[in-house]
């Protein structure tokens, strides 16, 4: 594994002073490299004199001052070359900044492990996708496992199937895999890595090496962090991501150039895959996804309706989300809509809370009511109602599934009876939750259990409380793992062996 660390805090920065930028600010203020191949993206960001952040990671220049013991790229990213100190200069207009980098062990690699060097490649240029290696049958009898869940089956396909004559340890570059991934011979998903890239030599290295699988207790990715997290962008704006990964023993890996990228939204924001993030045309909140071996971190850009600063009013907040939405109005430069007139708030919180209008006399009592604090009171005095219960029944039986059809009209009835009720006494949604997944007994004396009949099948049980009650999609991770989540096939078959313990048994109760 490659390990390029930081020796200051991530938010440690250089600054200087532009013509253009009141501040520009270079991270990390010092690299260390340690490895061959090891590498570091650098993150160039200019502030204007109103705070406005633009990233400057591509339009900045960038040489050597001293040694050359590093390679550059127009990209920012710094790569080992040569052990010893030397010193990258950073240039934006006329203003220069200076990055002490420091190399070691650069003429060889830290450790080779086929999962933590071999499987990141294999996903990053999506040899292991559905429409690749990945898919049910293989490729042109070759399979890998789709999106690299499968390490160990993935091994013994490169390594021990059709004969091992998809590695050649004595002359590596004569290898089929390398031949095929570097275009020496043909291959159906063209050329993914060219020769001078540095993962056709981790992979060329793995092989001279006798294709190490790794060891038990080597290290392995904890988490990874995207920086920047968040950023206000204007349309037609560019931000350059950084990834790096944690190991269990601590070191911190720049992996940038083998995380995987996606948009949530590409009308209003593409990112390619060395994770370079373009606005487009729409405003709007966007997510941009990174992951990396099963684990997961998220980028937002807010893309303001109207650029430049605007005079936001001040918003009364009453609560956490207030001010949660106010930050988010701000950094999208709309201003929030006024304060409704009591007719207006009267017509909605019935609809929200009960599910229908109030009458012309409660609308008089509520017009004419002096009270300040009369819609606070209308909102307790709704959920009062019955109508309060009945409403909110009806939602959360159509998601626990109370279907009279499939569950006969007596336990459907009995059922969406303990739904209703749990409404009507204010009962906490965990307990809830928890008296769901315990049900124990007769149905007649535990309605909830009621659930895993109209719900059959502990995978569907899973997929459905996961969906239900965590607002997480995990049946994705029942095949493979989740390609755009941090969830694995482990963490469904645990819960769903938990599901699996539930039995139903005759009864004389009912």
């Amino acid at each position: 594994m490659l390990l390029a660390s930081v020796l200051c805090c991530f938010c440690a920065v250089s600054s200087l002073f532009s013509a253009e930028y009141s501040r520009i600010d270079v991270t990390p203020q010092q690299v260390v490299l340690q490895g061959k191949d090891a590498s570091f993206q650098l993150l160039i960001t200019g502030y204007s004199e109103t705070g406005k952040a633009t990233d400057l990671t591509r339009t900045a220049s960038y040489r050597i001052d001293g040694e050359s013991l590093v390679q550059l790229n127009d990209s920012g990213i710094i790569r080992s070359l040569q052990d010893g100190r030397t010193r990258v200069v950073v240039m934006v207009d006329d203003r220069e900044i200076s990055v002490p980098v420091s190399v070691d062990s650069s003429d060889h690699r830290i450790s080779l492990n086929f999962e933590n060097d071999i499987e990141p490649i294999l996903s990053r240029y999506r040899c292991n996708t559905s429409g690749c290696h990945g898919k049910a049958e293989g490729q042109n009898g070759f399979k890998l496992s789709v999106f690299g869940f499968d390490p160990v089956a993935d091994y013994s396909a490169l390594v021990m199937e059709a004969r091992g004559r998809r590695v050649f340890p004595s002359s590596p570059e004569r290898s089929l895999l390398l031949q095929k991934m570097s275009g020496g011979i043909p291959h159906g998903g063209g050329i993914p890595i060219d020769p001078a890239r540095p993962e056709y030599r981790t992979v060329r290295d793995w092989i001279l090496e006798g294709m190490p699988v790794g060891s038990p207790e080597d290290a392995v990715v904890t988490k990874i962090q995207l920086t920047p997290n968040q950023q206000v962008m204007h349309r037609g704006d560019q931000q350059q991501l950084r990834v790096v990964a944690t190991m269990s023993d601590g070191r911190q890996v720049d992996v940038t150039e083998l995380a995987q990228f996606r948009s949530n939204a590409a009308a209003q924001a593409v990112v390619d895959p060395e994770g370079l993030i373009t606005t487009g045309q729409s405003p709007g909140v966007v997510a941009v996804m990174a992951t990396y071996m099963g684990n997961v971190d998220v980028f937002k850009a807010f893309i303001p309706r109207v650029e430049g600063s605007i005079d936001f009013p001040e918003v009364a907040e009453n609560n956490s989300i207030d001010s949660h939405v106010n930050n988010q109005l701000k950094k999208l430069n709309i201003i929030p809509s006024g304060r409704a007139d009591d007719a207006s708030y009267l017509r909605r919180v019935y609809v929200d809370l009960i599910g229908t209008l109030p009458t012309a006399e409660e609308t008089r009592q509520f017009l004419t009511d002096v009270r300040a604090d009369k819609r606070s009171l209308i909102v307790d005095a709704l959920m009062e109602r019955p109508e309060f219960a009945d409403y909110w029944a009806l939602k959360w039986s159509d998601l626990l599934r109370v279907d009279r059809l499939a569950l006969g009209h007596k336990n459907a009835y009995s059922y969406y009876n303990w739904i209703r009720t749990s409404f009507k006494e204010n009962k906490p949604l965990d307990e809830l939750a928890r008296d769901l997944i315990t049900a124990e007994g007769p149905l007649r004396e535990q309605p909830a259990g009621t659930f895993y009949k109209a719900v059959g099948g502990a995978n569907k049980q899973a997929s459905t409380l996961s969906q239900v009650l965590l607002g997480i999609r995990i049946e994705c991770a029942e095949c493979h793992h989740h390609p755009w989540d941090r969830w694995s096939q482990q963490d469904y078959f645990s819960m769903q062996a938990f599901l699996t313990q539930v039995k139903f048994k005759p009864s004389n109760v009912g």
